[in-house]
């Protein structure tokens, strides 16, 4: 598969002028990601790139209308192309903004949304990409965390609205108590594994304005010890790589 563009079974994803390519991660998320309600929900994915986990999203549920908000030009452009080259192009509209700004537009209009997914930038350290885009997808001073926070407690459905996302496992406690503290509460974790046998890698972790007194917690493996992806990997992704 050319680097250019990534293949799934219901869609295609052009990322030639995207900064972050297809990834695990946002795999993981599209596809884990509770997106079951009782109504026809409208769902907002925070820095789209590509597009991948929207169009994820788009495609487990059939009702949902998904909007999708991306600073960055070139991933912008690719990610609406994307929308209007799939099948669920009448359900998806993309916004070039920043968070912080489309937050608070929100807010003012009195939007909100019973889904919110986000594969967050979480680079903190000094060094810096020599690909400028790369850079700003990647690292948190275009959305520091405190600011993600508060802008998905300015869209979110009070009344069992969800946030979804995904950070490295180091990262993730930190982000946790600092959403708990601005009342945003964790209600379920999924600890991600590499493989078989190693330590933790990443962590997806659903929030809700509603406090929690027991988290639901989850593990993911990728790869068995024989280097194969693991049955449950095969299972959460099923619907979309076409090597399952």
């Amino acid at each position: 598969m050319p680097n250019d563009s990534f293949r799934f079974k219901e869609f295609t994803v052009r990322q030639s002028h995207s900064a972050m390519k297809v990834g695990t991660d946002g795999v993981i998320l599209g596809a884990w990601a509770d997106v079951t309600f009782e109504h026809s929900p409208s769902i907002l994915d925070v820095g789209s790139g590509t597009g991948l986990i929207a169009l994820m999203v788009a495609q487990r549920n059939k009702d949902a209308i998904v909007d999708a908000v991306e600073i960055e030009q070139g991933a912008a452009i690719e990610a609406k192309h994307n929308f209007e080259n799939s099948p669920f192009c009448k359900r998806l509209r993309l916004y070039q903004d920043d968070f912080q700004t489309f937050a608070k537009r929100c807010k003012t209009e009195g939007k909100s949304y019973d889904l919110i997914v986000s594969n967050p930038p979480y680079f903190n350290g000094t060094y810096k990409s020599v690909d400028a885009q790369r850079t700003a997808a990647r690292h948190t001073e275009l959305l520091p965390t405190d600011e993600l926070i508060e802008g998905v407690l300015l869209v979110i459905n009070p009344n069992g609205g969800r946030f979804a996302a995904i950070f490295p496992y180091a990262d993730a406690a930190i982000f946790i108590a600092k959403a708990a503290a601005k009342g945003l509460y964790c209600s379920k974790i999924l600890e991600i594994y590499g493989k078989e046998g190693r330590g933790a890698k990443r962590m997806a972790a659903e929030f809700s304005t509603a406090r929690c007194n027991n988290v639901i917690n989850e593990q993911l493996t990728i790869l068995d010890s024989t280097e194969r992806y693991s049955q449950a990997y095969r299972e959460l992704t099923n619907d979309f790589y076409f090597r399952f």
